[in-house]
């Protein structure tokens, strides 16, 4: 099974949301997105993503939420978290 991963991280809160491939799509994550906002504490203003092959799917996603999606290459809390995963959930998991 193959996964896309959505991470996104609001000030302290962190959203991970896994997709299956056959459903990446912009309404999937504008849904994700939204019910994450509904959710925090702080609504944010802007969602910060690494890869920029996603921009479109992001920038349509978030076209009819009141937030901006900004590419950042700063990503070390992401780098950092994803190692830990690394050591400690993904030896885990089945498959």
């Amino acid at each position: 099974m193959k996964v896309f991963y959505f991470y996104a991280k609001f000030r302290t809160l962190v959203i991970l949301h896994f997709f299956l491939t056959n459903r990446v799509n912009s309404r999937e994550l504008r849904r994700v997105v939204e019910q994450a906002i509904e959710d925090a504490e702080v609504k944010p203003n802007t969602i910060r993503f690494f890869r920029g092959a996603m921009f479109n799917m992001i920038n349509i996603a978030l076209t009819e939420i009141d937030v901006q999606a900004r590419p950042s290459r700063a990503t070390y809390a992401l780098a950092q978290w994803l190692e830990e995963r690394n050591r400690e959930v993904y030896p885990k998991m089945e498959g």
